[in-house]
């Protein structure tokens, strides 16, 4: 399998985890009865998640909090997908060019 279709699926599989993330949370917003439907309960979640909230669509006052974890979890998980990727990167770097590879107890490269 050659290293752009590992970094290919790889970086799939994180945007579909994300969304089986987001969908859960919306699931959870419309068994809740928060807002109006799965449509409004999807918008408002890809939007908290991604910390781009969707204009017009709020969480009732006594479940604001709900959204705001929301919003944490997805930058948090955006950002440690991210870290991901940047490893796998590297990671495949390596693989093909074993001589930039440093000598982690000299801090300098072999």
């Amino acid at each position: 399998m050659t290293s752009s279709l590992v970094l290919s699926s790889t970086f799939v599989a994180i945007v579909l985890t994300h969304l089986v993330e987001i969908v859960l949370w919306a699931v959870v917003y419309e068994r809740l009865d928060l807002l109006h439907g799965f449509d409004a309960s999807f918008d408002f979640s890809i939007g908290a998640y991604t910390c781009n909230s969707p204009a017009g669509i709020q969480l009732p006052a006594d479940w604001k909090r709900l959204g705001q974890l929301e919003s944490l979890a997805g930058l948090l998980l955006v950002g440690l997908s991210t870290a991901f990727l940047f490893l796998a990167l590297r990671k495949m770097f390596e693989m093909r060019h074993p001589e930039t590879v440093s000598d982690p107890r000299s801090g300098f490269k072999s």
